[in-house]
C-alpha cells in the first residue's frame, strides 16, 4: 500500500496508488460500494455516508448509518443485478476479504476497483490516506490518520516486556488459526500477545485440538461474527475446498425456499386456532387440551437440540428436513385412528418432535444458501405470514358450514405439502463439523 505522495516534481496532485499498483485520480463525488466491513467504517468516519451506495450484508458499523446503505450481497460474493442497481463507480475491496474475480469483474463493468492489503496495523495510516485522497476528504484523512498512529504509538510504547503464547481460533471444522504472517498475529503482538502455529509457513494453518496444543498455550476464543466464520476466513490458503454450494439452479434458489415457508406457516395458521376445536370435538376437555400442547411443546424443546448437532455434524440440512417433514406427515395421519386422551397426547408427543426441529433448521439451510447465492430473505420468508394468514383466514370460511373433521385433513393436506416441498429445497452444504472438544 502506497500513501499519498508527489507524483512527479511540481505535481499538483498527489499520486494515490493501490496495493494492486494501480494509480487513482481524486474523485470527490465517486459512488462508493464498500465492500470490506472495517473499511465501511473508516469511510464513514472521513465523512464520506453520502458517497456510499452499497455495502456487503457484513457491513454493520456503524450501525445507525448504515441501515441506509443498501445491501449488495457479502464478501465473496455479490448480487451484481444489486450492483448494477446502485450504479457505483469505484468499489474498495480487500485482497483476504474479497477474491480477485470479484476486482476483476468490476473493471469488466466499468467500476474503479480500490484494492487494499495492510499486513499490519501500521499500514492503517496510509491506507487511511489513500482513501481520503481518493475520495476527495485528504483534511479529514489526515486528522483521523494522525490520532490512529498516536493511539497507534502509545499502544506500542506500553507494551509488556514479557509475552504471553496465546492460541486465536477463526475455523472449528476443522480447526485454524493464524500464521504469524498475518494482520491479526501482527495485531495481537502490539499488546504481548504471540501467537503459537504449528508452522510460520501457513498463514492460516490446520490444527488438531490435542491436550499438548492446550497445555501449550493460553485460549482465546474469538468473538466476532464477521463474514470469516460463516465463510470459512482464509480457507483458500490452507488449500481447504469451500462449502459444497446449492446443486440445483441458484436462481431458483429463493422460490424453493419460499414455497418451503410458506408450507410451514399454512400447517401452522391452521393448526393454531383450529386444531383445539378438533381435541374437543374428540372429546377432550379443556385441562386434557392444554396438557396436549403443553407435552408438544416439551417435546419439541427436548429434541431441536439434538437435531441442530447432527445437522452441524453431517455438515447437510435438506436430507434431514426431508426426513422429518416424512415423519411428521404420517404422524399427523396417524391422528384419525388415535381415540381417547393418551392415545392422543403419544400422537401429539412424536408429531411434534418430528416437526419442532423444522424451522430452526430452514432457517439454518436459508442462511447458508443466501451466503452463496444473494437474495432478499425478507422477500423469502414473507410467504411464510402470507400462507399463514391464508390458513386461519380460509379455513374460518370452510369450517363455517363444513364438519370438523375437516380441520383434521386440512391440517395433513398442509403438512404432506410441507414434505413435497422439503423434496424441492436447494441441498446447500457446510463443511461437517467434528465433536466439539472443549478445554
Amino acid at each position: 500500500m502506497t500513501a499519498s505522495a508527489p507524483s512527479t516534481p511540481g505535481s499538483a496532485v498527489p499520486q494515490l496508488t493501490d496495493w494492486t499498483g494501480r494509480r487513482h485520480d481524486p474523485a470527490p463525488d465517486a459512488r462508493i460500494l464498500s465492500l470490506v466491513p472495517s473499511l465501511t467504517e473508516t469511510l464513514f468516519a472521513l465523512g464520506l455516508g453520502d458517497n456510499i451506495v452499497g455495502r456487503t450484508a457484513f457491513c454493520v458499523h456503524p450501525a445507525d448509518k448504515v441501515k441506509g446503505v443498501k445491501s449488495v450481497g457479502g464478501t465473496k460474493q455479490v448480487n451484481w443485478r444489486k450492483v448494477d442497481t446502485a450504479r457505483p463507480t469505484h468499489a474498495v475491496l480487500n485482497v483476504d476479504e474479497n477474491p480477485k474475480e470479484m476486482a476483476e469483474e468490476m473493471m469488466a463493468r466499468g467500476i474503479v476497483p480500490v484494492v487494499t492489503h495492510p499486513l499490519s496495523p501500521a499500514d492503517n495510516g496510509p491506507l487511511i490516506r489513500l482513501l481520503g485522497g481518493v475520495f476527495g476528504r485528504p483534511d479529514a484523512a489526515d486528522d483521523l490518520a494522525e490520532h490512529f498512529e498516536d493511539t497507534l504509538a502509545a499502544v506500542t510504547a506500553a507494551r509488556p516486556v514479557a509475552e504471553t503464547r496465546v492460541l486465536y481460533l477463526i475455523w472449528k471444522a476443522p480447526w485454524m488459526t493464524v500464521g504469524p504472517d498475518t494482520y491479526i498475529a501482527r495485531t495481537l503482538g502490539l499488546i504481548g500477545w504471540r501467537t503459537w502455529a504449528p508452522t510460520a509457513a501457513a498463514r492460516y494453518p490446520e490444527i488438531e485440538m490435542t491436550d499438548a496444543v492446550l497445555d501449550a498455550v493460553l485460549v482465546r476464543r474469538a468473538r466476532s461474527r464477521g463474514p470469516f466464520l460463516s465463510q470459512g476466513f482464509g480457507r483458500q490458503h490452507a488449500g481447504i475446498p469451500p462449502m459444497t454450494p446449492d446443486t440445483g439452479a441458484p436462481r431458483l434458489a429463493p422460490l424453493r425456499l419460499a414455497l418451503f415457508y410458506g408450507g410451514i406457516f399454512l400447517a401452522l395458521g391452521i393448526m393454531g386456532p383450529f386444531w383445539p376445536l378438533w381435541l374437543k370435538d374428540r372429546g377432550l376437555d379443556a385441562e386434557q387440551i392444554g396438557l396436549v400442547f403443553a407435552l408438544g411443546t416439551l417435546a419439541r424443546l427436548a429434541v431441536t437440540p439434538y437435531f441442530a448437532r447432527a445437522a452441524d455434524r453431517a455438515g447437510e440440512r435438506k436430507r434431514i428436513l426431508v426426513l422429518l417433514c416424512f415423519l411428521g406427515a404420517v404422524t399427523f395421519l396417524a391422528f384419525r385412528w388415535a381415540e381417547g386422551f393418551w392415545p392422543i397426547i403419544l400422537v401429539t408427543v412424536v408429531f411434534y418432535a418430528s416437526r419442532g426441529p423444522v424451522l430452526p433448521l430452514m432457517e439454518s439451510l436459508t442462511m447458508l444458501t443466501r451466503e452463496r447465492t444473494p437474495f432478499d430473505y425478507g422477500r423469502v420468508r414473507l410467504w411464510g405470514s402470507i400462507t399463514f394468514i391464508i390458513g386461519a383466514w380460509g379455513m374460518g370460511l370452510v369450517l363455517t358450514d363444513a364438519p370438523s373433521d375437516w380441520i383434521h385433513w386440512a391440517i395433513f393436506a398442509s403438512v404432506a405439502v410441507t414434505f413435497f416441498c422439503a423434496l424441492a429445497l436447494p441441498d446447500t452444504r457446510a463443511p461437517a463439523a467434528a465433536k466439539d472438544r472443549r478445554p
